[in-house]
């Protein structure tokens, strides 16, 4: 019952042929991105996305080896967001401990550590431990908040105690007590400003920090969602009012007085560069 989707017509046809070549994504001057969207409700095809990602991992580890003396001339970057919800990678555990050798880097992003455990189990453990770098962005999970705080470690703090009694014998005294506290604890860690981040990397000390503000990216004008445009970003890049305005340069905003440049639309329309170009002068 397992396999019962790779009868259908659409998955057999899927698997029929080898379009992506996945064993030459590390060769040298190899320059592409490929992304894998599945379905946020339907989880019946997730099982092989989980193969399409051990077996890219695979093939490009045995090529490594084979063709390039144990490491990738170009690095592979594999970013698996929502990691708990794609399938589960055979061997993950085992393979994501030596993958770095092969100049190939894996980020795994999840909204809490149970995620990993209730996926992976005992293994949980062992994917944590072989990641270097750990960056928490906060979380209301006090499981998580836990594990974060004793990945940061312990301060030493001095407790001073003073007791005065007195009578017909007064006396007075003082104590001195060095305590171990952690550096943040769980509780600290849930309330955490949404603005700071937490990155733990293997062998330097814990760093706290402001969030890097994506709007401020100099390329955020290219993605950003027309809805927000304003409230976002007054300097980001309409594209239909780009095409509204002929394709002329024209100033996002006023106050700012930014200018993006571009090329004259007929100028552009006559070249018949580029495939939007042909489309447009059928």
């Amino acid at each position: 019952m397992r396999l019962a989707p790779i009868a259908t017509d659409g998955v057999r046809e899927l698997l029929t042929y080898d379009e992506m070549e996945i064993d030459t994504l590390g060769d040298p001057d190899a320059k592409v991105a490929i992304f894998g969207i599945l379905s946020d409700t339907d989880k019946t095809l997730s099982f092989l996305f989980a193969i399409l990602m051990w077996q890219t991992i695979d093939q490009l580890c045995r090529k490594a080896l084979s063709d390039y003396g144990g490491k990738l001339p170009t690095p592979v970057h594999f970013i698996f967001d929502e990691f708990a919800n794609i399938g589960t990678i055979p061997q993950i555990e085992e393979t994501i401990a030596v993958t770095r050798s092969r100049n190939i880097g894996i980020t795994i992003i999840l909204q809490s550590m149970s995620q990993l455990e209730s996926k992976y189990d005992k293994k949980a453990q062992t994917i944590i431990d072989c990641c270097d770098s750990t960056l928490f962005l906060g979380g209301k999970s006090n499981s998580t908040n836990k594990e974060i705080a004793e990945m940061i470690g312990k301060q030493t703090i001095h407790q001073m105690t003073y007791n005065e009694s007195t009578g017909q014998s007064s006396s007075a005294s003082k104590n001195l007590q060095i305590q171990g506290r952690d550096l943040i604890d769980a509780a600290e860690i849930g309330k955490m400003s949404r603005l700071k981040a937490i990155l733990l990397i293997a062998g330097t000390n814990p760093l706290m920090d402001d969030k890097y503000d994506p709007h401020a990216h100099k390329r955020y004008r290219y993605i950003v969602d027309k809805r927000n445009w304003k409230r976002l970003h007054k300097n980001s890049f309409d594209f239909e009012r780009y095409l509204k305005n002929g394709c002329e340069p024209y100033t996002p905003d006023e106050d700012t007085g930014a200018e993006f440049t571009a090329w004259k639309w007929a100028a552009w329309k006559k070249s018949r560069k580029g495939l939007l170009g042909k489309l447009l002068n059928r």
